[in-house]
């Protein structure tokens, strides 16, 4: 499976679970995470748009959460 089958399938499931696709911030950590960089990594690279603490701390606990009530399984950065 390939990044961009991978994202069909998280869309998919947020807007079953919750109405709506990802966000461009979700996005952006799911991509991150796909090519093995941690959140401070990201933060960097994203040029000041996301801080280190808004992706870690906020949007990505956030973002597993919901993905592992939709799957029915543990899921998060470090899977």
């Amino acid at each position: 499976m390939n990044f961009e089958d991978a994202l069909r399938v998280v869309e998919n499931l947020l807007l079953t679970k919750r109405g709506q696709g990802l966000r461009d911030v979700e996005r952006y950590i799911l991509e991150g995470t796909w090519k093995d960089k941690k959140y401070g990594e990201m933060a960097d690279e994203s040029n000041f748009r996301y801080s280190y603490t808004y992706l870690k701390q906020d949007v990505g606990p956030k973002l597993w959460s919901v993905l592992a009530k939709a799957l029915g399984k543990r899921v998060g950065k470090k899977m």
